[in-house]
């Protein structure tokens, strides 16, 4: 559903295993909103965090900013969907 403003907390524990794949901070500022994912763990850690805010300003795109919004919203897209790898032992 749409909102104007979307805030997500994911926490991960691994119970015998160990992350060796953390994605990075990330941070995306646009005139159409604006993108940050925060990262609290690391590769070799049990535990990781991964905080996401998000915020999209109402009203209408003009025709003349269709590729500039849909640049804006592909990286969202793929901040969002960075890899978290674990591997067991």
């Amino acid at each position: 559903p749409y909102a104007p403003q979307h805030d997500a907390v994911f926490r991960v524990k691994i119970r015998d295993g160990r992350f060796s794949e953390v994605p990075k901070n990330a941070k995306l500022d646009s005139d159409f909103g604006a993108f940050e994912r925060t990262v609290d763990g690391r590769a070799g850690g049990a535990e990781v965090e991964l905080r996401y805010r998000s915020t999209l300003n109402t009203g209408v795109v003009p025709a003349k900013r269709y590729r500039a919004f849909s640049d804006y919203a592909r990286g969202v897209e793929s901040a969002t969907t960075a890899t978290l790898r674990a591997t067991a032992g």
